[in-house]
Order: structure tokens, then sequence, then C-alpha cells
């Protein structure tokens, strides 16, 4: 019987092919991703076709001081990485020149402890100083890349932003990064870390965000402290370099979506103060306004942008609002046309698209404010005689149109109204000091007894529609007058003033 201290084996081949699903380029990727978290100053990276087969020649070198600690971890997959407890690290599981080696005709791995070789005769490890290079690491080798997956490679290669102080090299030329935007911090975002017994945890902690603008012809990228791995797509404005470990899937192309709407959130808290009328359309824009992050002043320029500064929220409690609104300019929004999350943070930022019935109110007899002075009203006694004639003649007028009790009153107080009708209670409130007495003189006389009935068919009108701007209440107004009408040629003489 033989026994094995490993439990499993990987197939090299089989391995290659599930990369295939990630994508062989971002492969390189990852060389260049263990390169980035040394202490080196200079990374080469050389990638050139095989003539006539569909390979290329592959190198990448580093001068870190120190190579690899454990010589080991070249071919051993998912062994305890030195880099999986620090969040400011990008390895996790010694992945990166495994996957290479998946995708490998030959290859050797050379570092400050020795040199491993792997060709048709399996692996070599070679250990001693002449095998041993006196700093850095290099990884060369034969990879199965046609020459269309090669110069994706290299493609991706040179979106990578190098770290202040390190020069990465493509093929001779260095890759720059392109120009910085904003930087800012970020409170308690998602990250991994290793715990006490070396599994890695979903945990929080502030970190940095660097924006970089995209270059002409570039897609927009989110990136993990430089290296592009998840291609956004909400027409974000910026390049998004987060500098910490990312919860990543399997093959680290991608990120959840809730990870994502957090840290658009924190761009857009960040950076909504430079952002264009252009941008408002964006998705990710809309996106950044769901999340509870969001913050007040970032909200409100967002909505502006999407909605315009002169904007108002449909009131469906005061549809008179509404058409006021529209009639001087402002645009109507529906709350339909925003997302929940949207229409929850309205809630929380509530001077940002405010209703129409607060900016645009239809005309109210009486303040709402329980801390406003009450209304004085005169009694009955205090009145003119022409006063009370039109009293006794309005409740006439709404018994007879609206076969209705009228209650009369006598408003003193200082109002922006001439008359108000309460349906509720079907009482009607004369401004006296609006109207002036001299006005109840005149409607109480022959010649002046049109200016009575026009507020009367106006206020009993409500009885009906409360919004003055709506067909209904033009309709409303339209009937009163063919009935006063029909009840002055049936009964003339109750439209006899008698003072």
């Amino acid at each position: 019987m033989t026994t094995t201290a490993n439990w499993f084996e990987v197939d090299r081949h089989g391995l290659a092919k599930l990369l295939d699903r990630a994508g062989r380029a971002r492969v390189v990727m990852e060389l260049v991703s263990n390169a980035l978290d040394t202490d080196a100053k200079r990374i080469d990276v050389t990638l050139e076709p095989v003539p006539n087969l569909p390979y290329a020649n592959l190198t990448v070198e580093d001068d870190d001081p120190n190579g690899f600690a454990d010589l080991g971890h070249a071919f051993t997959l998912f062994a305890e990485s030195t880099r999986k407890g620090d969040a400011e690290k990008r390895g996790r599981f010694n992945l990166g020149e495994k996957l290479a080696l998946a995708i490998c005709k030959s290859a050797t791995i050379q570092t400050t402890t020795g040199a491993v070789v792997f060709n048709d005769d399996g692996r070599q490890v070679l250990r001693g100083r002449k095998h041993a290079r006196d700093r850095g690491s290099s990884f060369s080798a034969t990879v199965m890349l046609d020459r269309a997956r090669m110069a994706e490679a290299i493609d991706l290669l040179r979106q990578v932003i190098p770290p202040e102080g390190v020069n990465l090299v493509v093929n001779g030329m260095s890759v720059t990064a392109p120009d910085r935007v904003l930087s800012f911090p970020v409170e308690r975002l998602d990250t991994e870390v290793a715990d006490e017994e070396g599994a890695l945890k979903r945990t929080q902690r502030n970190t940095n965000i660097v924006l970089y603008r995209q270059r002409h012809g570039e897609t927009t990228m989110l990136y993990e402290m430089g290296i592009p791995v998840v291609e956004l797509d909400g027409d974000d404005k910026w390049h998004i370099d987060v500098q910490q470990k990312i919860p990543l899937n399997m093959d680290r192309d991608n990120a959840q979506p809730a990870f994502l709407r957090k840290v658009r959130a924190a761009v857009l808290n960040a950076a909504h103060h430079l952002l264009r009328p252009e941008d408002a359309s964006a998705t990710w824009i809309a996106e950044a306004t769901t999340a509870p992050e969001i913050e007040g002043a970032a909200y409100k320029h967002a909505m502006e942008l999407q909605h315009t500064n002169k904007s108002v929220m449909f009131d469906p409690s005061d549809q008179e609002a509404n058409k006021i609104a529209v009639a001087q300019g402002y645009r109507l929004i529906y709350g339909s046309q925003l997302t929940d999350g949207q229409r929850s943070n309205r809630k929380r930022f509530p001077d940002v698209l405010r209703p129409s019935g607060q900016v645009t109110p239809s005309p109210k007899p009486y303040s709402t404010d329980p801390t406003a002075e009450p209304a004085e009203f005169m009694p009955n006694s205090e009145a003119s005689s022409a006063m009370r004639w039109c009293a006794d003649h309005a409740y006439m007028i709404a018994n007879e149109l609206l076969g209705k009790e009228l209650t009369v009153r006598w408003n003193v107080s200082s109002t922006n109204f001439i008359a108000a009708f309460h349906k509720r209670d079907t009482t009607l409130d004369f401004a006296v000091k609006k109207l002036g007495r001299a006005w109840f003189d005149r409607a109480a006389s022959p010649d002046g007894l049109y200016k009575l009935h026009a507020l009367l068919i106006h206020e009993l009108a409500h009885n009906f529609v409360d919004d003055h701007l709506s067909s209904d209440f033009h309709e409303a107004c339209c009937d009163l007058g063919a009935r006063l009408a029909r009840l002055a040629l049936r009964h003339p003489n109750a439209f006899e003033v008698a003072l």
C-alpha cells in the first residue's frame, strides 16, 4: 500500500481550461501583482511571441531585496500567504505563479533562495548560491498565449497604476499612471484579512480611494491598489482605485454589487462638485444616490443634475400646487421616476426635491401652523345693514344652488384672501379688512350685485372642487352660474335689493 501526504492533486491542464473563464491575459497580471506586494522598486515584464506558434515568451523580474521567503511557495497552491493578513497587500492564496504555471509549456522561477525548473520532465528544485539571485525574483516561461491573448495581456499591464517610487516596465516602456483627480478617506469599507487561524474573513476598515482620469480609449475600471480588477459598467467618470483588498470572486474579476454601490456613494460624496450637467444620466450616479451612505450635499447635487435645480416632486395632496409649479417653470418629478433607494434618501434629506405643495402651494385661506395667531371674527350684530343683506342673499343662493344651510362669518383679521368657503361645515368667511366695508355697500346695490354673485359663484364652486386650475373647477363655476341665471329668471323678486 502506498501512502502520500497529499490529499489531492491539481490537473494543470484542467486548471488552464478554468483560467479561460477569467482570461489567460489576467494570469500575467497575477505575477505583476505579486511583485508589487514586495519591496521592489523596479519590475520588468517582457512578453513576446514565439515565431510560428501560439505561444509567447514571458519574463517577469523584480529587484526586491528579499525574494521568495519560502521557495516551496513557488509550486504549492493555496499555501499560507504572508500577505493575506495585510489588507494593504494584494496577495491572498499564493495563486500568482501557480496560475501562470498552468498555462506554461516550460518555466523557471529563480529567487534569492534558489530556483525551480518546470519542464516535460516535471519539477526540479535547485538550491544553493549558484542557483540563487543576489536580489529579487524572476519568472521566465513559454506560455500558451496566442497573439490576441498576448495583446490583451500587454494592454492590461499598461493599465496598471504603479505605486509611487515603483518603475513598472512592459516590453521596454515604463507604465505611467493616469492623471490623479482626487484622493479621499472612506470609513468602514469592506475588505478581507486573515484571522488568528489564518482564514480569510470579511471585515471593514478605514482606507483611501484615489480617482484617476481615464485616458483616451480606456474603459473605466475598479482598481485594487493599482491593479485593474473590474470593468465598470455604469458610465463611471473616473477610474476608482481602492487602497486595500477588495472582496472579489475566485477569479478576482468581479466585486459584489453592494460593495460597488458603497464605493460609488463614497466617490459621489467626495467628488460631486466635479460633476457637470453632461454627467447627469450616468448609471453610477443613479446607483450612488440609492446608497444609505450617500451624504446630503452629494445627493442634492446629483438630484439637481438629473432633474435640474428647478424641480419639485409631484404632490398628490395639492393638485393645484403641481399646476402652479409647472406654470412657474418648474419641472415636475413623479415618485415613479426615483428608485426605492432614492425615495428613502429623500426622506433623509427633506430639503432636496421638495414637494410642490411646499414650493408653490395653492392659496390657503388659513395657516396650518399651530403657532400662528388665530383669526378674529366680528359678531353679526356689528355688521352693517349692507353686510347683513349680502349674508342673507348668500344664504338664499347657497340653499337654492347647493341645497345646504350656509353659515356666514366676518373675518376682521389681516388676510391674503377676500373670501373663503369651507365645504366641511358649509361656512363662508368674508374678509372684511381685505374687501372694505364700502365693497358691501356697492355689492348690496342694483349696479353692484354682480360683484357679490361673482364672489359667490367662485366660493360655492369649492363645494365640489378645491383646485382652482382644474377643468372641474371651471365646470363647477359654469354650472353654478347657469343655475344662478335660472334662479333669477324664475324668482326675480329674490334679486331685488331692499335697503
